[in-house]
């Protein structure tokens, strides 16, 4: 199973962990979104972490590209609609931050909101 980004095919990872949250998601577990205004994409995003953006170390984690080193000027939360196709990973590194948390990866606007909040 694949979801088409811009950056390539992200591929559903084997890993039990990220099968787990797979499956955790497919119930209805919330995924988030953190990002600054400008340059992070808000409900249109593809790539949703299982943890909060409010985390310490959240960016590095994750592979947060756009996120700065402090607290993100926006957070959302939502879930992933029923007939919506998504994978999880790993996050891969993206500029220096590392990656290695899980993230669920949907096509473009497959998340439903259920808040959009600014910190």
């Amino acid at each position: 199973m694949a979801v088409a980004t811009p950056y390539g095919a992200a591929i559903q990872s084997g890993d039990p962990a990220a099968l787990a949250l797979r499956a955790q998601i497919s119930r209805g577990q919330q995924v988030f979104r953190g990002g600054e205004f400008g340059t992070s994409t808000a409900a249109e995003g593809q790539f949703w972490a299982a943890e909060s953006p409010l985390a310490a170390g959240f960016a590095s984690r994750v592979g947060a590209a756009t996120l700065g080193e402090g607290a993100p000027q926006f957070m959302l939360g939502g879930t992933v609609a029923a007939d919506a196709t998504f994978v999880t990973r790993t996050a891969p590194a993206v500029g220096r931050n590392t990656g290695g948390a899980l993230e669920a990866v949907v096509p473009s606007g497959s998340v439903r909101l259920d808040f959009f909040h600014m910190p």
